[in-house]
């Protein structure tokens, strides 16, 4: 959202003269372009943690993201001094318009995505969820702005990849003089389309089934049995796998509904990280993160993205104190649904890295 610009950029400044403007527009082009261009997840990783977090992590999987902004930005403003923690405010400030650069999908153009955008989307919804908002009004309004931009890319491709498409549709463009090339690509396309509407199809079965049955296959127990944690844990991350990415809202509804299904208000009240952690059946943590080397370093590098599976993923899942800090969560309570919300995207953000590192 580089004409966010001039706005967003009050987070560093409360008036940047013309001239800031234009030198911090080159820096975020650039490093958008490089964040595009990369391989290394861990740049829109570390960006993402950055904005919403406002601080520099000490961690190494971190480093490149700050090197490639001070790079930049001392590039077209040599002045600039070169110690990131002298620049906080302008790194966050012109992380966020690179995020919202990177998250936006131009007039909801779905033919123009990059991978990035929806992976970037998710992220950023997973890292704001359960974090307070900013006291700074400017800042509030940047990271509003971005949860929305965020939640609107995922509901746009959620949509896109769920609209169904008719394969005599598609056989309605063959002709008995059609070129042999031109009836390979319209078979495709009618095979593409079946496997889309199959792909549709399971999805609503079994998602549907899985809320009928209401047994979660991990613990071997119906959910209404569970304890509100590992209820909320087990809907989030089985419901999670079971559906297309991105989903549409109606997924993290259903997570909601079967949560807070047969519970008293009693059973329902609100919780602390801590406690939440403690309540969850101890074969649970190995579950919560995709058997996938990379997706598991990349969540445990990045706890502001990924405060539940992190927390989980630690070597003693009792000892929170490092990592509830470092997002500033410990202490508030939320309630278990909150939980559950907050686990299900971090599940699904989870799944898109995974397709991404996969690719």
């Amino acid at each position: 959202m580089i004409s966010k610009l001039a706005d967003w950029y009050r987070i560093a400044e409360h008036k940047p003269d013309d001239s800031t403007i234009e030198k911090r527009k080159s820096a975020i082009l650039e490093v958008v372009k490089t964040i595009e261009e990369s391989d290394d997840l861990s740049l829109l990783g570390g960006l993402v943690s950055l904005v919403v977090s406002g601080e520099i992590v000490r961690r190494d999987s971190h480093q490149p993201i700050i090197d490639t902004m001070m790079s930049s930005l001392c590039k077209y403003q040599p002045s600039l001094p070169t110690d990131p923690f002298a620049n906080l405010a302008t790194l966050r400030a012109c992380a966020s318009v690179a995020a919202g650069e990177i998250i936006h999908l131009p007039d909801g153009d779905t033919d123009k995505r990059t991978g990035l955008d929806v992976l970037g989307s998710s992220l950023m919804v997973s890292a704001i969820g359960l974090r307070p908002p900013p006291k700074e009004r400017t800042l509030q309004k940047v990271l509003s702005e971005l949860l929305s931009i965020s939640e609107s890319t995922l509901r746009i491709v959620a949509n896109t990849i769920r609209q169904r498409r008719s394969a005599s549709d598609e056989l309605a463009n063959l002709e008995a003089e059609t070129e042999i090339k031109k009836i390979a690509a319209i078979i495709k396309s009618v095979v593409v389309a079946q496997e889309q509407q199959t792909s549709i199809d399971r999805e609503e079965l079994e998602l549907l089934w899985w809320m009928r049955g209401g047994y979660s296959s991990i613990l071997n127990k119906p959910i209404v049995k569970l304890d509100v944690p590992n209820a909320a844990v087990i809907c989030a991350i089985e419901l999670a796998d079971r559906c297309l990415i991105p989903p549409p809202e109606s997924v993290s509804e259903m997570v909601l509904e079967l949560v807070s299904k047969d519970r008293s208000i009693q059973q329902m009240k609100d919780l602390d990280l801590d406690h939440f952690v403690k309540g969850i059946d101890p074969s649970l943590p190995s579950h919560l993160t995709i058997p996938n080397d990379e997706v598991k370093m990349f969540t445990l590098d990045c706890p502001v993205i990924f405060p539940l599976s992190s927390v989980f993923s630690a070597a003693d899942r009792h000892v929170i104190a490092d990592r509830g800090n470092e997002s500033s969560r410990s202490t508030r309570h939320f309630s278990p649904l909150s939980f559950a919300r907050q686990m299900f995207n971090e599940r699904i953000s989870q799944r898109l890295l995974q397709e991404k590192v996969l690719e």
